[in-house]
C-alpha cells in the first residue's frame, strides 16, 4: 500500500514538471515568433525604401488604404509621476498616565471628538481614599499650626514647635495637590479636534502607561509624502504646485503644494522624500492611502504634439508620415523629426513638423515615401 501510494505521487510530480517545461518552452517560442515578425517587418519596410529610391514608379503602382488625423499645435506639459502616500499632521496613540482598571470608554471607533473630551476614565476609588484621607490630616494639621502660631506670637511655645507644625502643614499640603494632580490623570481626554479611529482597550480591562489605549486621527489636514528620484532634485523646489490622484477614490483630481524638500538622498534607492500639504475638507483621504504624485518637470506652449504610437523608427532615425498632394493624387511623404518628452502617449515633435499637417494613423507601417495613399478615414470628421 505504501509503496502504491510513493509510486502515484512520484507519477503526479513528474507530470507536473512536465507541464511546466511545456509551457516554458511554448513561451520562449512564442517570444522568439514575435522577434522574428518584427525583425520581417523592418526588412519589408526598408526594401520597399529602396526600391521606391530606385524605381519612383513602384510607390506610385501601389495603393495603400490609410488614415489621417490633423497634427495639433497645444500646450504641452511632462509630469513626474512617482507613488506616495498620505500621512496626518496628527496621528498619535494615547496611553493611560496612571495604572488601573478601565473604568469607563465613552466613545466609539469612528466618532468625532473635540479637543479635551473625556476618552476614558481609569479606576481611582484607591486614590480618591487617600485624597480623603490626607485631607482629614491636612485639616488636623492647619489646626494645630493656627494654635502654634498664636501662641508664638504670644512668645508662649518654643519655635522648633512653631516650625515643626509649619512643616507639617506644607508638606500635606503639597501631598495633596500630588494626589490630586494624578487623580486628574486618571481621566484620558482628547488633545486635539479628531476622529477616534481605534480602541485598543476596553471597559475592565488594566491600563498602564506605555500602553496604548486608543489612537486618534485629525484628517481635516494631511500631507502626502513621496520619494523622488535623484535626478530631479534641482527641479523640485518647495512651493511647487503638484497633481494627485487616489486610485481608490476614482479619477477625482486634487492638487496640493510641496511644502518640504529634503537635501538630503537615500542611499538604499537614490531618491529624496518631499512632503505635499493638501486640503481634506471633505475627511475622504485616509492615512497610509495611496496616491499617485504628479509634479511638472516640463512644459512648451503652443507645441507640436502627435501621438507617440505613430512615430516609425528607421535606421536609428525618428520619422513619420504625412499626407501629401492634391485630393485626387494623395502621396505619403516621409517626415524625419526632432523628438522630445513624451507623455501619456504623446510626444512633442521640436523639429519636422509644422502643425497644420495631416499625419497618417493608420496603415503608417504599410507605406514608404512618395507610396501613393488612398485616406478612407479622417479621425476629425469621424
Amino acid at each position: 500500500m505504501k509503496n502504491t501510494f510513493l509510486t502515484i505521487l512520484t507519477l503526479a510530480t513528474l507530470a507536473a514538471c512536465s507541464s511546466g517545461d511545456e509551457l516554458e518552452k511554448k513561451k520562449a517560442q512564442l517570444s522568439e515568433y514575435e522577434s522574428q515578425v518584427t525583425e520581417l517587418e523592418g526588412k519589408i519596410t526598408e526594401l520597399r525604401t529602396e526600391i521606391a529610391a530606385l524605381d519612383p514608379t513602384f510607390a506610385e503602382e501601389r495603393s495603400v488604404l490609410v488614415a489621417t488625423q490633423p497634427v495639433e499645435r497645444k500646450n504641452f506639459a511632462h509630469f513626474i509621476e512617482v507613488r506616495g502616500t498620505v500621512m496626518s499632521n496628527q496621528n498619535i496613540t494615547i496611553g493611560a498616565e496612571t495604572a488601573g482598571m478601565v473604568q469607563q470608554i465613552p466613545v466609539r471607533e469612528g466618532e468625532r471628538v473635540r479637543k479635551g473630551q473625556l476618552l476614558a476614565s481609569i479606576d481611582a476609588d484607591v486614590m480618591n481614599q487617600n485624597i480623603a484621607e490626607l485631607k482629614s490630616q491636612l485639616e488636623l494639621a492647619r489646626t494645630v499650626f493656627e494654635k502654634r502660631e498664636r501662641l508664638w506670637k504670644q512668645n508662649i511655645g518654643t519655635e522648633v514647635q512653631y516650625l515643626e507644625s509649619k512643616a507639617n502643614r506644607d508638606a500635606l499640603e503639597s501631598r495633596l495637590r500630588s494626589l490630586q494632580s494624578q487623580l486628574g490623570k486618571a481621566q484620558v481626554r482628547a488633545p486635539f479636534n479628531g476622529v477616534v479611529d481605534e480602541i485598543m482597550l476596553r471597559e475592565g480591562e488594566n491600563a498602564m502607561p506605555g500602553v496604548p489605549l486608543m489612537r486618534i486621527v485629525a484628517l481635516d489636514e494631511v500631507y502626502v509624502e513621496a520619494d523622488i528620484p535623484e535626478a530631479y532634485l534641482g527641479q523640485i523646489k518647495q512651493g511647487d504646485e503638484v497633481m494627485l490622484q487616489f486610485p481608490s477614490l476614482g479619477d477625482s483630481a486634487y492638487t496640493g503644494r510641496i511644502r518640504a524638500v529634503s537635501q538630503v538622498i537615500k542611499a538604499d534607492n537614490r531618491t529624496f522624500p518631499v512632503e505635499i500639504s493638501l486640503s481634506n475638507t471633505n475627511r475622504q483621504l485616509q492615512p497610509n492611502m495611496l496616491a499617485v504624485v504628479k509634479i511638472k518637470d516640463y512644459s512648451a506652449p503652443d507645441a507640436v504634439v502627435i501621438p507617440t504610437q505613430y512615430i516609425r523608427q528607421e535606421r536609428g532615425q525618428d520619422v513619420v508620415f504625412v499626407l501629401n498632394g492634391p485630393k485626387e493624387k494623395q502621396f505619403a511623404k516621409r517626415v524625419a523629426i526632432e523628438r522630445g518628452l513624451n507623455y501619456q502617449n504623446e510626444t512633442q515633435v521640436k523639429s519636422g513638423l509644422q502643425g497644420n499637417e495631416q499625419l497618417i494613423t493608420d496603415g503608417f507601417r504599410d507605406v514608404v515615401d512618395s507610396m501613393r495613399v488612398q485616406v478612407v478615414a479622417n479621425v476629425a470628421q469621424r
